[in-house]
C-alpha cells in the first residue's frame, strides 16, 4: 500500500515536471516566433462585440487552473495525473501547431479607443504584455476544458452546484477570450475540437487497467 502510494506520487511528480517542460517550450516559442505568417479570422469575429469587463474572467483563468492542480496534487493522484496528461498534451499539440503554422490575430481595438476606466486600463495592460501571436489553438480554452473535466470526473465533486458552477465558469472564461479580442472564434472552435479528442482519449477510454498503473 505504501509502495503503491510512493509510486503514484512519483508519477505525479514526473507529470508535473513534464508540464513545466511544455510551458518552457511555450515560452521559447513566444520568444522566437515574433510575427505570425497566418491570421485567424472569421466574419463571426466582427459580430462579437468588444466587452472590456470580460478581462476579469480572462484573468480568473489563472485561479481556475491553480486551485484544481494544487488540490488534486495533494488529494488524488489519479485525478492529478489525468489532469496533467490532458494539460501536457494540450500544450504539446498547441506548441507544435504554433511552430508549424505560426498564427495570430488582428482583431484588437487601437489602444487610444479603449475606455478610460479600470477595465480599459486592464485590457491595455494585457495588450502591452501579451502579443497577439500564437492564438490558435487557445490555451485559455484548452486549459479551461481540462480543469472542468478534472472537476466533474472527481467523485467527491460530483455535486450539482459544483458541476454547474464549474461549467458556467469554463464557458465564461472561454467567451472572455473573444470578448476582449484576444482570440478569434476559430481559435475557440479549434481548441474545443482538440479538447473533445483529449477527453475521449483520457476520460472515456475503456481500458482493463488504470491510465497510470
Amino acid at each position: 500500500m505504501i509502495l503503491s502510494k510512493i509510486r503514484q506520487k512519483r508519477t505525479s511528480n514526473i507529470m508535473l515536471c513534464l508540464f513545466g517542460l511544455v510551458n518552457l517550450w511555450f515560452f521559447y516559442i513566444e520568444g522566437t516566433i515574433t510575427s505570425p505568417t497566418h491570421y485567424m479570422y472569421s466574419p463571426v469575429d466582427d459580430l462579437i462585440p468588444f466587452v472590456p469587463v470580460f478581462i476579469l474572467p480572462y484573468y480568473i483563468w489563472y485561479l481556475y487552473q491553480a486551485i484544481p492542480m494544487i488540490y488534486f496534487y495533494f488529494r488524488s493522484d489519479e485525478s492529478f495525473q489525468k489532469l496533467m496528461l490532458f494539460s501536457v498534451l494540450s500544450f504539446a499539440i498547441a506548441n507544435t501547431i504554433y511552430m508549424i503554422y505560426p498564427n495570430g490575430i488582428f482583431l484588437r481595438p487601437v489602444l487610444s479607443s479603449l475606455p478610460d476606466n479600470i477595465w480599459g486600463r486592464w485590457v491595455e495592460f494585457t495588450y502591452l504584455k501579451d502579443t497577439p501571436i500564437n492564438s490558435a489553438p487557445s490555451l485559455h480554452v484548452l486549459m479551461s476544458i481540462a480543469m472542468h473535466l478534472s472537476i466533474v470526473n472527481y467523485p467527491p465533486f460530483r455535486k450539482v452546484w459544483i458541476v454547474r458552477s464549474s461549467a458556467v465558469l469554463m464557458v465564461i472564461i472561454c467567451a472572455s477570450t473573444v470578448f476582449v479580442k484576444q482570440h478569434s472564434i476559430i481559435d475557440v472552435i479549434l481548441s474545443c475540437g482538440i479538447g473533445f479528442l483529449l477527453y475521449l482519449a483520457i476520460y472515456r477510454r475503456r481500458a482493463k487497467k488504470p491510465l497510470f498503473a
